[in-house]
């Protein structure tokens, strides 16, 4: 199908490390439709220039016959930050430079250097420890770093492209969803895993009805298992790394009964064992994003939320891959299907079987264009995004009809009728403006006057001794609730807590500090590594069916190389005593 005459198309292009990929699409009937499609591997190329970019997507358009100037780039990965923040509601520019604060933790880089976007999503309730209600915000942020950008601008003008836009490939998924329908059936407490299994990392998006949840990322893919066929593979000549990629699709991942049950002399049979067990390691990866999700946003560390997991991306067409999944995740296992929610006839009928699953950045992409949940384009420098953002012109009819509808009696009186009576109307307008104008000078004065004076009250001495006497009161009475809090702690045992805490502890877990702090509230910190997620989650567990340590809190769980680092907090408030 090809675009009607006059309507809008793009060229929308995913530069991946192992191939670059590009369609050219337009708004149907449909809802989106692909007119040309091409895929281009680069896997043999180390590091791609600008220009060599540049250049393969230029005889990319040019073979499949793609003749749109504007050029949509898609973001993935690591390319860009999504985080989901609270912060206590305060003014815009109080709230900026925390966000700014945010970002330089999260990147390392200072915000000058960053192309950033927010949205505040909600406004809540949230009770602090002394018992008092705060109001606060939950709000998104997105960051780029500007040589992201400045590199895309780059591969677009040597393409001879005119740049539209730079959109999220993650935040591009929520638009997805709902034209898959995904949504229609979630409950509110329900997400959805849109999992891109790329060749140089994977990520995981988690969707509710509300929209994108969380992102991470994990810098491992699936030329992890491509490095391990070209290493081990016994065919006699080395081969390539585009060769081990075609042989990593013909030989899959094996499930664990099979390559349990596999003679040790056999062909390729030490092949198999190091890309399952290479496997199980990419999955763990996987296996700790989904924990870390849900002992941060849920009240309780469980799966049974996880309803559904899309596979994306190339690396998803592995043979075997989809039953690894099946077994350990409870969760419906899906292969995405572009060509349900894209309409791609006219397009090459084998590329678009065997790049299925690969164009599913390119297809969230094009949706979130043509139907935007979050309006957010990164070739804008501006500072925050609006949270939603409706398309269409706006004529002067539409203007009349809906703010001033009485004009259209006047209109029909002709011209010269017409601008007299505006006229009027403006003259009476601006005498009865100057009258309010003039009453509201006259209060401000006198109000004014007042303020003036209650300024000059607040600055005498007699004013500043009264606040000073106040506040040492105040620190006083916070040095004696603290001390009340320590007394109180001690009366019920610092001993018997710790020997609760000793007893709930795995064999493979380890402590590195244990802290007490008891201003305010008396609570106990403990941080500490393992081997295994699952028993940083099996203590925090254990330790609230104690009756001593019953409010516990994870404040941290997530992997560092090969360990697992975890902080908990035990509240011991009057409840988490008796």
């Amino acid at each position: 199908m090809a675009p009607a005459a006059g309507e809008e198309n793009f060229i929308i292009i995913d530069i991946g490390s192992s191939i670059i990929k590009a369609a050219q699409a337009f708004r149907s009937e449909s809802g989106v439709s692909f007119s040309a499609m091409a895929v281009e591997s680069v896997i043999e190329q180390k590091q791609l220039s600008e220009a060599d970019a540049a250049a393969i997507i230029k005889l990319m358009m040019a073979s499949a016959g793609m003749s749109s100037s504007r050029a949509v780039f898609v973001l993935s990965g690591n390319q860009i930050l999504i985080r989901h923040i609270d912060f206590p509601k305060m003014p815009e520019e109080a709230l900026e430079k925390n966000i700014k604060n945010e970002m330089k933790k999260e990147l390392g880089a200072p915000a000058e250097n960053l192309i950033y976007h927010h949205i505040t999503l909600k406004e809540f309730e949230s009770k602090n420890d002394d018992g008092t209600a705060q109001k606060k915000i939950k709000v998104l942020i997105c960051a780029v770093d500007q040589a992201v950008t400045a590199r895309i601008k780059a591969i677009a003008g040597a393409a001879g492209l005119t740049l539209h836009s730079i959109i999220s490939s993650g935040l591009s998924f929520y638009s997805l969803a709902v034209k898959m329908g995904a949504l229609e059936t979630l409950l509110p407490d329900e997400v959805l895993m849109f999992l891109d299994f790329g060749n140089s990392q994977i990520t995981t998006n988690f969707i509710s009805k509300d929209g994108l949840r969380f992102s991470k990322d994990i810098n491992m893919g699936g030329s992890t298992l491509t490095t391990v066929i070209k290493t081990l593979n016994q065919g006699g000549a080395p081969i390539t790394m585009s060769e081990a990629e075609e042989l990593k699709f013909k030989i899959g991942i094996m499930s664990q009964e099979t390559v349990d049950g596999m003679d040790d002399t056999a062909p390729n049979a030490n092949l198999h064992k190091v890309l399952n067990v290479s496997f199980r390691k990419l999955l763990q990866r996987i296996r700790l994003s989904t924990g870390y999700f849900f002992a941060h946003f849920k009240e309780s560390v469980s799966f049974q939320a996880l309803k559904t997991i899309y596979l994306l991306g190339g690396n998803c067409e592995i043979k075997g891959l989809k039953e690894f999944f099946a077994e350990y995740y409870g969760a419906a296992i899906m292969k995405i299907d572009c060509w349900k929610v894209i309409d791609n006839c006219g397009c090459d009928d084998a590329l678009c079987e065997k790049y299925n699953a690969s164009f599913a950045n390119i297809a969230a992409a094009a949706h979130e264009l043509f139907y935007p949940k979050y309006s957010i384009d990164f070739k804008d420098e501006k500072k925050n995004a609006p949270a939603s953002k409706k398309g269409g012109s706006v004529s002067a009819d539409d203007i009349i009809n809906k703010f001033a509808p009485s004009l259209n009696l006047i209109i029909k009186y002709g011209t010269l009728n017409t601008v007299c009576a505006i006229a009027a109307f403006y003259l009476l307008s601006f005498a009865a403006v100057f009258s309010y104008n003039y009453w509201q000078i006259s209060s401000f004065a006198a109000e004014n006057k007042t303020l003036e004076a209650e300024i000059k009250n607040f600055e005498s001495q007699s004013f500043k001794d009264k606040l000073n006497i106040q506040n040492k009161e105040y620190d006083d009475y916070v040095k004696k609730s603290g001390a009340i809090g320590i007394i109180e702690f001690k009366k019920h045992s610092l001993d018997s807590i710790l020997l609760a805490v000793s007893e709930c502890m795995p064999p493979d877990v380890s402590l590195k500090a244990v802290k007490f702090a008891g201003e305010g509230r008396p609570v106990i910190t403990m941080s500490g590594t393992t081997a295994v997620y699952g028993s940083a989650l099996k203590f925090n567990e254990a330790l609230k069916k104690k009756s001593a340590t019953a409010l516990v809190v994870v404040q941290k769980i997530d992997q560092l190389d090969n360990r697992v680092e975890f902080q908990l907090e035990l509240d011991l408030s009057p409840e988490g005593k008796k």
